[in-house]
């Protein structure tokens, strides 16, 4: 009778868990759906304002380009001029004035390396003083950063003019920021957005929009823009600082804004995209997406609870199954390069010597690294888990899957070829072994070209179990370390012409 009642407490508590365990999970889910709607929701319309943002930049860069390249056309043909002092004039206001006035709205100069030469109206000028001269580059064209005074702002394309090799002169197109303002969609946004293409300092020069920020004011500045509490105008002076983009809440004129600053990629600057606080909260209200989450979620936790009650009496015995395979396989492998550890390399190849192979030729191979502690101490011991690692898994897809291979010390390896059944098929498997270092590298970042002393023993000449085959392959790297390193030996080959090529032949 206590038996049964005991069956019967048990198949209870197989209800009454999974029920109470889905009740659980029901209320935790619909909290959860309930934030989740709201993150994404943000998160959404976040990535939507950084990625129009990460657009203009593309354009903006590209137009920058342009102009490069422009100075850079105009560069090569003043080369043919012989004096830019005496016959630049013309040319300025020919060629520079010509396309700057279609490329760049701002101008430009034909100089000489001190800065004197010719503005695009033809007229003498001397900008050597001026701040984006300092910029000239002899070796290629170059954009400037922007500057200005606060009402206008201006970056430079510098190209160098050469004769031969040598730089006779500058080829100036200057570009108004203004045409950064033709670029957006001011529709875009609930058409209550401004644009705005800031310096890595925070100086805006050029907005389009609402125009609540001017030119020349700084988006760091509280006084300009107040910046939410968790968010100080010092981290997000770094981070324009650092290249770094990101989205801040912030208050200009009384009314709440948030504001996506996006690097261009391009001489630090960024483009900065200002919207309400109520577009965002009305991307937030249009995510009627909850009722179907919700929904999906019931469904979800209903076919659950099913599965559970239906699963619960074979599960114990899948998980003893899963537990039981996962630990075989865990005690057999080697975590760091997922070969077989020490013991079970033994193992296999003992019980194949014993067995199958009994009457067969095999070669076993043992691969030591050289200056393996060298490279564990001038790159670290994460660096040398990656050499290990890495050759681990070369080795696991260069031989066999019936041959056996396996790391039996810190930097040993074993490759055990089973049936070799003719000595041409010997030398050449050696060759490949002896080879099998000539292209390894390692590393993600930096590529180092470990290489090893590699020892060779036959099966069943120079030993018959795995311990006798181990120390004959193991007096054989020490051949040819002694050799210098670096190449294959064969067990007992003594002559210093027995390792690489030579050592494939048997003594």
């Amino acid at each position: 009778m206590g038996d049964i009642k005991n069956v019967s407490k048990l198949s209870m508590l197989q209800w009454v868990l999974p029920a109470v365990a889905l009740l659980i999970f029901m209320i935790v889910s619909l909290n959860y759906a309930q934030m989740d709607v709201k993150s994404n929701a943000l998160s959404d319309t976040y990535n939507n304002m950084s990625d129009y943002a990460a657009e203009l930049g593309s354009e903006l860069r590209l137009h920058m380009k342009s102009v490069q390249s422009r100075a850079t056309a105009l560069a090569d043909i003043a080369g043919d001029i012989s004096d830019l002092n005496t016959s630049g004039q013309d040319f300025a206001k020919k060629y520079i004035g010509g396309v700057s006035s279609g490329a760049s709205e701002a101008g430009g100069y034909l100089v000489d390396v001190h800065g004197k030469g010719f503005d695009s109206e033809g007229n003498e000028a001397d900008v050597s003083e001026t701040e984006f001269f300092k910029h000239a580059s002899e070796k290629e064209a170059v954009i400037t950063d922007i500057y200005g005074d606060g009402v206008k702002y201006t970056a430079s394309a510098i190209a160098p003019v050469k004769e031969g090799e040598a730089v006779t002169g500058y080829v100036i197109l200057n570009i108004n920021t203004k045409c950064f303002e033709s670029l957006p969609l001011t529709s875009k946004f609930n058409g209550r957005a401004e644009y705005m293409l800031v310096k890595s300092d925070g100086t805006v020069t050029s907005v389009t929009g609402e125009n609540l920020l001017g030119k020349g004011e700084n988006i760091v500045d509280n006084s300009v823009m107040e910046l939410s509490k968790e968010t100080t105008g010092t981290k997000m002076a770094r981070n324009l600082e650092n290249g770094r983009s990101g989205v801040v809440a912030c208050s200009v004129k009384g009314e709440n804004y948030y504001l996506v600053y996006k690097s261009t990629k391009f001489n630090g600057w960024y483009v900065c995209i200002l919207v309400t606080e109520s577009y965002v909260s009305g991307q937030v209200a249009r995510y009627g997406d909850i009722m179907k989450s919700l929904i999906t979620r019931i469904v979800v936790s209903m076919v659950l609870f099913f599965i559970i009650i239906i699963a619960i009496n074979v599960i114990g015995r899948a998980v003893y199954s899963k537990q039981s395979a996962d630990l075989k396989d865990k005690a057999e492998t080697d975590l760091l390069t997922g070969l077989l550890n020490k013991i079970s390399t033994e193992k296999y190849i003992q019980d194949y010597l014993e067995g199958e192979g009994k009457d067969k030729k095999a070669m076993f191979f043992l691969l030591d690294i050289d200056n393996f502690k060298k490279i564990n101490d001038t790159m670290g011991h994460a660096f040398g888990d990656e050499v290990l690692a890495t050759l681990g898994e070369k080795i696991s897809t260069e031989f066999r899957a019936t041959d056996i291979f396996g790391r039996i010390g810190g930097d040993e390896f074993v490759v055990f070829l089973k049936d070799i059944k003719t000595d041409e098929i010997r030398d050449r498997e050696a060759a490949r072994v002896a080879e099998f270092f000539k292209n390894f590298k390692a590393g993600e970042y930096v590529k180092y070209s470990a290489t090893a002393s590699i020892g060779a023993a036959m099966y069943p000449k120079d030993g018959t179990s795995f311990e006798t085959l181990y120390k004959a392959a193991d007096q054989a790297v020490y051949q040819a370390k002694r050799h210098g390193k670096n190449q294959l030996a064969f067990y007992k080959q003594e002559a210093e012409g027995n390792v690489q090529d030579s050592s494939l032949k048997d003594d």
